[in-house]
């Protein structure tokens, strides 16, 4: 039975010469029955330790900011937040949640979702526990 998934992007960079590797987490989803068990904190772990291990440079996710519960298990995970990226796509579905009250929107740009941005690199002081 798959309970929880995830997805991410991988890729290796040259600047001047010099290789560099990323590792983007992307979005989870777990079945409701679990959600409460923290299984996609659990999972961005293990994938930052895959990461780690075969020599990635940079683990990164786009956590959306209305949402508690992934910004929290980013923080307890040890990455550092990197700031905000204010009404950078279009959120729909049956959990809509309306980012921003302005007036001065329409219902539309309303679904602008904000995206916070956590990352950790060999710098992160945490990167030594995975």
């Amino acid at each position: 039975e798959i309970v929880v998934v995830t997805n991410g992007d991988m890729a290796d960079y040259s600047f001047d010469g010099k290789a560099f590797r990323f590792l983007e987490i992307g979005d989870s989803a777990s079945d409701l029955s679990y959600r409460h068990m923290g299984l996609n904190r659990a999972l961005k772990a293990a994938l930052i330790t895959k990461a780690k291990q075969l020599g990635f440079d940079s683990v990164h996710a786009e956590t959306r900011a209305a949402w508690g519960a992934p910004n929290f298990g980013n923080a307890k995970n040890g990455m550092t937040y990197c700031g905000t990226l204010p009404m950078n796509c279009v959120i729909t579905g049956p959990e809509d949640i309306r980012e921003t009250q302005d007036s001065q929107l329409d219902e539309d740009h309303r679904r602008f979702g904000s995206l916070n941005v956590w990352a950790m690199t060999p710098a992160n002081p945490n990167w030594g526990r995975y």
